[in-house]
């Protein structure tokens, strides 16, 4: 290197050397403070370990806390899950909310008056199908001892099925035919083992179903999205 070029480097040093001095010091302040700083804020999360199915009870191995950051964290966190039960179906890692157990928080979202019914069902058939979510017409038929009448009327329209719980299917496997349903009247159906499934309805549907579970025997009917679609005319609700 040539005398000259030498002579313009250390030029250049001379008059950039406090930036390429600051350089480094300011790398090193930024770090220090970083390590002065406290961690992000945290709140614990309870989310679910694996996937779960709709009705099933959670147990201390279902659930665990993770730290989520403040202020990110979903609306209506539950702390004490232990025994409380799914109303649908969870992925593993989502975290465990009061809209996703059975419960008054079952009606969030639904429009107002909407209340929630347990309707027990005789048709074991149209029962084992039925999953939460599902929008279904109940239907009312009644019976002469073994013998249903040839007719049945509706007594709920495109209602909403908030839960299915988990014991019937134990039923069925107890032997008791396919959700361990009895066909013989509305009073033995509710004696013996029986289909249950909770609905959204407003409370003259509610008042209906009531009065159709005294003396007859219901069932469902499976409702495909453009029924439903027609029926609600667009609108979110459970009931007619």
């Amino acid at each position: 290197m040539d005398a000259q070029r030498r002579r313009a480097l250390q030029l250049a040093w001379w008059r950039h050397r406090r930036t390429v001095l600051a350089v480094p010091v300011a790398l090193l302040a930024w770090v220090v403070l970083r390590s002065l700083v406290p961690g992000e804020a945290t709140v614990l999360v309870p989310v679910v370990t694996h996937d779960l199915a709709a009705g099933a009870v959670l147990g201390a191995d279902d659930v665990r806390p993770v730290a989520w950051p403040a202020g990110t964290e979903p609306g209506g966190l539950v702390p004490a899950t232990t025994g409380r039960v799914l109303a649908g179906a969870m992925r593993a890692g989502e975290p465990v909310t009061d809209a996703r157990l059975v419960g008054r928080s079952l009606l969030l979202g639904q429009p107002g008056g909407s209340v929630a019914v347990a309707v027990r069902l005789a048709d074991a058939a149209g029962a084992a199908l039925v999953r939460p979510g599902d929008r279904v017409d109940v239907l009312a038929a009644r019976a002469d001892g073994e013998s249903a009448a040839a007719s049945a009327d509706p007594v709920a329209s495109a209602a909403l099925v908030l839960n299915v719980p988990a014991a019937q299917s134990d039923s069925a496997a107890e032997g008791g035919g396919v959700l361990g349903l009895t066909r013989a009247s509305g009073a033995s159906a509710a004696e013996g083992a029986s289909a249950v499934l909770l609905l959204a309805v407003d409370r003259a549907t509610a008042a209906r179903l009531a009065a159709a579970q005294a003396d007859q025997l219901l069932s469902v009917a499976l409702l495909p999205p453009a029924i439903i679609a027609t029926t609600l005319g667009g609108a979110p609700s459970p009931a007619p």
